[in-house]
């Protein structure tokens, strides 16, 4: 009957109406966990001990998090990261983990993280992998994306995120490095937005610091720098090389010239002129691999090498043992 259809009608209609208001309440019930800086800390803490540091990590940041407590978590993982305490498989997660985070946090505190990193640049406590270190570019490309960063420890002032991203590259390139870091920012360097001064200035860093480091320690640097040369200043890189290792070469001739009392100091000598060959072999390895890969840079090779001739009457100074074998190489 029409009385009966209508109530069944009405039924109907509050059974849905109370789906509804079901399932509205089990979403408000699924709402994000707020967290503490406090509490944040004590997790991370406690989970570096039981070994769930990653899956706590990833838990906490997709919590309710206020600006404070993310920075804090943020440094608390970055921290963990240059204290080698993950292992390796670890330690990738938590990078990732920490690298889709980067856009959630504002400018300034972007820019105390990137300062934390840069202290661990001069101390040398980024660790023997450096892997914190690549959160560095992430942390430049979003900071350039803002159109203005406010900073409260100085009464509020603002600044273009394009501006602050310069005066980081320019802090990091005029700071002091521990040499450990330094293959690892060339290696950084490749993913950094710079423009072509800015790379310039990182590329003149890097081979000014090329000096204080091993002989072991340079042919991956230097294949580093062959990376950085295809974003440009290629004749940079090449005269830094070869003027490196042309000194090397000058250096060892000249201590073989020289009389020596002792036999270890003759035996020290030969060992070490040993070493710079094995070095230099796997240098030119590197460098004529990417003389092959990039013909631009092999003609400012060529070129380089015919400038040389033409400054200097003396065809020693061009024909360096080190230019003699990468010319013999190419």
């Amino acid at each position: 009957t029409k009385r009966q259809l209508d109530m069944d009608i009405l039924s109907e209609s509050d059974t849905c109406t109370s789906t509804i208001s079901s399932s509205t309440l089990a979403r408000r019930n699924k709402q994000k966990k707020v967290y503490t800086e406090e509490e944040a800390k004590r997790l991370l803490e406690n989970a570096v001990t039981d070994g769930s540091v990653v899956e706590t990590a990833r838990e906490i940041f997709k919590g309710e998090l206020d600006e404070s407590c993310c920075k804090a978590a943020f440094r608390f993982c970055v921290e963990l990261l240059n204290s080698e305490q993950l292992q390796s498989a670890d330690a990738k997660e938590l990078l990732g983990s920490l690298l889709g985070e980067v856009e959630r946090i504002n400018g300034a505190s972007l820019v105390e993280l990137a300062e934390l990193l840069l202290e661990g640049v001069k101390s040398g406590s980024v660790g023997s992998n450096g892997r914190s270190l690549e959160l560095f570019p992430k942390i430049l490309s979003v900071l350039a994306t803002h159109r203005s960063i406010r900073f409260q420890k100085v009464g509020g002032e603002v600044m273009d995120g394009l501006e602050q991203k310069g005066h980081l590259l320019n802090s990091l390139c005029s700071s002091k490095w521990h040499s450990s870091c330094v293959l690892h920012i060339a290696n950084m360097g490749r993913d950094i937005p710079m423009s072509s001064k800015e790379l310039k200035f990182l590329i003149e860093k890097i081979l000014r610091m090329m000096k204080e480091l091993e002989l072991a320690e340079l042919p991956p640097l230097v294949y580093q720098l062959l990376v950085l040369a295809t974003r440009g200043h290629k004749t940079l890189v090449l005269d830094g090389i070869h003027l490196l290792f042309n000194h090397f070469d000058k250096t060892f001739v000249e201590a073989e010239e020289d009389e020596m009392e002792e036999d270890t100091e003759v035996r020290a000598a030969r060992r070490s002129k040993e070493e710079l060959l094995q070095i230099e072999g796997t240098v030119i390895l590197h460098m004529t691999f990417a003389l092959k890969q990039d013909q631009d840079l092999a003609k400012e090779f060529l070129k380089n090498i015919k400038v040389s001739q033409l400054q200097t009457t003396s065809l020693e100074e061009v024909l360096t043992p080190f230019n003699a074998a990468m010319l013999l190489s190419v």
